[in-house]
């Protein structure tokens, strides 16, 4: 028997059916299809540029004589291509999801962080609660209270514990004290403008200073010298009341209207005191003259030196033919 040839270069049997080959071609076609080995299988090649190649040669079949056929190129491209676009959607839904996570956690942290409560005017106040508003603070009693002084220029702390605006008219700026000028002088007196003035809002929110010349009010006394005050002195409206001095407004010697012979009518001796303005303004009394068994006249301020009746005599005295005896 002669030995059968068994290379792929024999001639093909005409009686044998050429749809053998290609059905055998669709069986190889499909089984690269179906196994796909993710790691590298016998007989698929992925090159360099990700298409697979499968070579096979169809026994019988003249037109795989020597031929390479390239098969599942295109299934296993779209699978590779889908399991890789799988892949990449799994990742970056894994990464959309770990994002969300951290955006959702973040958000979640912001939105629990608050700052500390605050106490209302007028309400409960401690180191952990501190007072609501710039010029609330926290008195003494541990209640909340307005301070107008962290406000600034006419403004005033308001009701929710914050600076506003306040109305014309009030007070504001460094007071005046009216006592630092003269209101004038009354019976050798000099007396002193009383009181305290300040400044006051205007409708722009300004600040007008205290106008001296609003102090009207009789005060204090700056400097008496009633019986000895001269008839020209410096006590006058608006003048400073450190310029009154003895100097400026009283006799410092010397004997006034005021400020004379005084008669001293004792029960057992009569005298005239002679007064008279000292250094400091005052009436001092001065040297003495007795007026002997006479008393003294107290509306001429002089000793009687005759007499008409026993009362113009000392007490152990009587009156004798004009005479004290």
């Amino acid at each position: 028997m002669r030995e059968r040839d068994h290379t792929v270069h024999r001639t093909p049997d005409p009686r044998r059916p050429r749809a053998r080959g290609w059905g055998l071609v669709a069986l190889v076609a499909l089984g690269g299809a179906c196994f796909i080995d993710q790691g590298g299988a016998t007989g698929v090649t992925a090159s360099e540029g990700g298409s697979s190649s499968a070579a096979s040669t169809t026994e019988g079949d003249p037109t795989s004589e020597g031929s390479t056929s390239t098969l599942g190129t295109t299934g296993t491209s779209a699978e590779s291509t889908a399991t890789t676009t799988s892949t990449a959607t799994t990742d970056t839904s894994e990464a959309t999801s770990m994002s969300t996570s951290t955006t959702t956690t973040t958000t979640t942290s912001t939105s629990t962080t608050e700052g500390p409560l605050c106490a209302a005017p007028g309400a409960a106040c401690d180191g952990m609660t501190p007072c609501c508003g710039s010029c609330s603070v926290c008195g003494d009693k541990g209640v909340c209270v307005a301070d107008s002084g962290l406000c600034g220029t006419c403004e005033t702390c308001g009701a929710l514990g914050a600076c506003e605006p306040a109305l014309p008219g009030s007070a504001c700026g460094e007071p005046f004290d009216c006592t630092t000028l003269v209101w004038g002088e009354k019976g050798g007196i000099c007396y002193a403008i009383a009181g305290v003035i300040e400044g006051a809002c205007t409708p722009e929110g300004t600040c007008a200073a205290a106008d001296p010349k609003k102090c009207a009010t009789q005060g204090p006394v700056v400097y008496a010298c009633p019986e000895c005050v001269l008839p020209e002195h410096n006590c006058t409206y608006g003048v400073q009341a450190a310029e009154i001095t003895a100097n400026s407004l009283c006799h410092t010697s010397g004997q006034t209207a005021l400020c004379d012979d005084l008669c001293i009518n004792d029960a057992f001796q009569s005298k005239i005191d002679a007064r008279a303005c000292s250094a400091d303004g005052t009436c001092d009394s001065g040297p003495k003259t007795m007026c002997g068994d006479y008393k003294c006249d107290p509306v001429s301020n002089a000793c009687y030196n005759k007499c008409n009746a026993d009362s113009e005599c000392t007490f152990t005295n009587v009156c004798v033919d004009g005479v004290c005896q």
